[in-house]
C-alpha cells in the first residue's frame, strides 16, 4: 500500500495529491494505525497544509476533512495543533459552508483533546464554548443534513468540557434540533448524537487515582488531571434533570432500535445513569424503557449487555413488572420478567455482584 501512496506522490500534480488525501482518508476512517503510519512516513501533513492553502476549494475540502480526521486522538490533535491550526482558522472564514463547517470540527477536535482535565489548558479559556456555540448555530439553522452531521461529531469533542455541557443543555433549540436528528440511520452520526448524551449525562467510565500516585506524580512535579467543579455531583444531576423536561426519555427508547452494537451500548450508558434516580424511572417505563431494555440486555457489547441489566434492575427494584415489561405475559408468565431475569442471571454468573450491580445490597 505504501508503494501506491509514493507512485501518487512521485507524480505530484493536483489530481495525484486529491488522490493521495483521499485515499488516506478513507484509511483513517478505518484502519486508523495504518492510515496514521502512511500520514508519517510519506510527509503527508506538509501535502496536507498546502492543499488546505490552495485557495482551490476540491483540494480544500479534501485536506481540511484529512486533516480533521488525523487530529483523532489527543497527541496527534496536538500535532495538527502546532502544524496546521492556523490553516483550519482561515478555512473557518471560507465562503464554502461544507469546508467551514469541517474546519470547526477540527478545531473543536483540537480543544477537546484535554478530555475532561480541566487543568489542561491546550486553548485559550472560553475556546471550547465558543465553539459550541458555532456548532450549535448550524446545528438549529442549517437545513442541510451533511451540514448538521459535521455540527454534532464537533458537539461530541466539545461536550468533554463541562462548561460546553452546562450551557448545552439549556439551550433547548439545539437539543430538539439533536433530538430530530437522531431520525436518521446512518450509524455515524447516531453514534456521535449518543456520544453528546453519555457527555452530558456523565456516564462515561472514569478511573479515580489512587491517592498514592496523586501524592507522588505531585511530588515529581507531573501533571495531575483535575475534575472539573461543575461535573460535581449536583451538577450532574441538575443537567439529567434538564434533558429529561427537554425530552429525552422517548429518544432513547428510539435509538434502541438501532442495530450498532456501540450506539447501542451509549444508549444503555445514558438510560442507567438516569435510572440512578428513581423518580425518572416511572417516565422510562411509561415511555416504552422497561420493553426497550431488554434487547439491550441479551444483545450487544459485553458493557452494553451490563449496563443494560444494570438499568433494568434498578427499574425492576421498585416498578410493577406488569407495569414495567407490559405486554410480555404468555399463559400467565411474565416473558418480560423471564428475559430480564436471564439477562441479570448471565451478567451475575460471569460478574461480582458487588460491580455488577453497585450500590445494591444483596441480602
Amino acid at each position: 500500500m505504501i508503494f501506491c501512496f509514493r507512485a501518487l506522490r512521485e507524480r505530484d500534480d493536483v489530481q495525484s495529491r486529491i488522490r493521495t488525501i483521499a485515499a488516506l482518508s478513507v484509511l483513517l476512517q478505518g484502519p486508523f494505525d495504518t492510515g496514521n503510519a502512511i500520514l508519517g512516513s510519506q510527509n503527508l501533513v506538509d501535502l496536507m497544509i498546502q492543499m488546505a492553502g490552495s485557495g482551490d476549494p476540491l483540494q480544500e475540502l479534501i485536506a481540511v476533512e484529512a486533516i480533521v480526521l488525523s487530529a483523532s486522538k489527543k497527541d496527534k490533535a496536538a500535532g495538527i495543533l502546532s502544524l496546521g491550526s492556523e490553516v483550519l482558522k482561515d478555512l473557518y472564514q471560507s465562503a464554502n459552508e461544507q469546508i467551514k463547517v469541517i474546519a470547526l470540527v477540527g478545531l473543536s477536535k483540537i480543544a477537546s483533546s484535554k478530555g475532561t482535565d480541566s487543568s489542561a489548558n491546550l486553548v485559550t479559556e472560553g475556546s471550547c464554548q465558543t465553539l459550541a456555540r458555532a456548532c450549535s448555530k448550524f446545528l438549529t439553522t442549517s437545513g442541510k443534513f451533511e451540514i448538521r452531521r459535521w455540527a454534532a461529531d464537533g458537539l461530541a469533542y466539545l461536550t468533554l468540557d463541562a462548561d460546553v455541557k452546562e450551557e448545552f443543555v439549556d439551550n433547548l433549540p439545539a437539543l430538539k434540533s439533536l433530538f430530530n436528528l437522531c431520525q436518521c440511520d446512518d450509524a455515524h452520526v447516531l453514534y456521535s448524537i449518543t456520544t453528546i448524551f453519555v457527555n452530558l449525562t456523565n456516564t462515561y467510565d472514569t478511573r479515580k487515582p489512587e491517592k498514592e500516585m496523586t501524592e507522588l506524580a505531585t511530588y515529581a512535579k507531573q501533571h495531575v488531571p483535575e475534575a472539573h467543579p461543575k461535573d460535581a455531583n449536583e451538577f450532574v444531576e441538575e443537567r439529567r434533570r434538564k434533558l429529561v423536561e427537554a425530552g429525552i426519555i422517548p429518544v432513547l427508547v428510539q435509538l434502541c432500535k438501532h442495530k450498532s452494537s456501540n450506539c447501542r451500548e451509549q444508549v444503555a450508558r445514558v438510560f442507567l445513569g438516569l435510572c440512578e434516580n428513581e423518580k425518572y424511572r416511572g417516565p422510562i417505563v411509561a415511555a416504552g424503557g422497561g420493553k426497550s431494555l431488554l434487547p439491550l440486555a441479551l444483545d450487544g457489547t459485553p458493557v452494553g449487555k451490563t449496563k443494560a441489566a444494570q438499568a433494568l434492575s434498578k427499574i425492576a427494584i421498585t416498578t410493577n413488572p406488569g407495569n414495567a415489561f407490559p405486554g410480555q405475559r404468555v399463559k400467565g408468565t411474565s416473558v418480560g420478567m423471564t428475559k430480564a431475569t436471564q439477562a441479570l442471571a448471565k451478567i451475575a454468573i460471569t460478574t461480582n455482584p458487588e460491580i455488577a450491580f453497585p450500590g445494591q445490597r444483596v441480602c
